[in-house]
């Protein structure tokens, strides 16, 4: 039984595309406080003229956002369409890119949650700064290491999330067999 394929450049075009969702999830939630707060004009006018316009996007349509992101979770951890017979063909290569990148945001999303709601003196202070900061310069960075990767053909290694993303692959294939 063969299974329709994407070719490979497809299939590292799509994986670094999801890695745009938790980039947008980290500036959603730390990138007013990094650029806005630093007291450099070069990056309030670089954030007011680039990102506010994707954030804002992001914004106004979170839920939009939500829903498409558990539909692509389901689609790459299942490999199929839900209620239906046939299998979809995505590589596993796709498929375990793209359920890293979609744990990735989860993280982002439940850190920014708790910064969101962190009292007055940790999210106003230096620590808040600090905290901000290190989230940007390591989602940015992990982004770029993922996408280099990506580029060179081989699987970006996330310590807890690719353990999680290769179990999420074997267990639905597992199962379906």
């Amino acid at each position: 039984m063969t299974y329709r394929r994407f070719p490979y450049a497809v299939d590292k075009i799509l994986s670094m595309l999801a890695y745009g969702l938790p980039m947008i999830e980290t500036l959603y939630f730390f990138g007013d406080r990094v650029f806005l707060y630093s007291g450099d004009l070069t990056l309030q006018v670089f954030y007011f003229k680039y990102l506010s316009a994707p954030i804002l996007f992001y914004q106004s349509h979170i839920y939009v956002f939500l829903v498409i992101t558990l539909a692509v979770f389901q689609l790459c951890a299942r490999n199929s369409i839900p209620m239906s017979e046939g299998r979809l063909g995505l590589s596993r290569f796709l498929r375990l890119n793209v359920l890293q990148a979609i744990l990735l945001q989860v993280l982002i999303t439940c850190s920014g949650q708790v910064f969101v709601l962190s009292p007055g003196w940790v999210r106003l202070t230096i620590l808040g700064s600090l905290i901000s900061t290190s989230f940007m310069i390591g989602v940015g960075g992990l982004v770029l290491y993922a996408i280099f990767l990506i580029t060179i053909g081989r699987y970006p290694l996330i310590p807890i999330i690719t353990a999680s993303s290769r179990l999420q692959i074997i267990m639905r294939d597992f199962t379906e067999e």
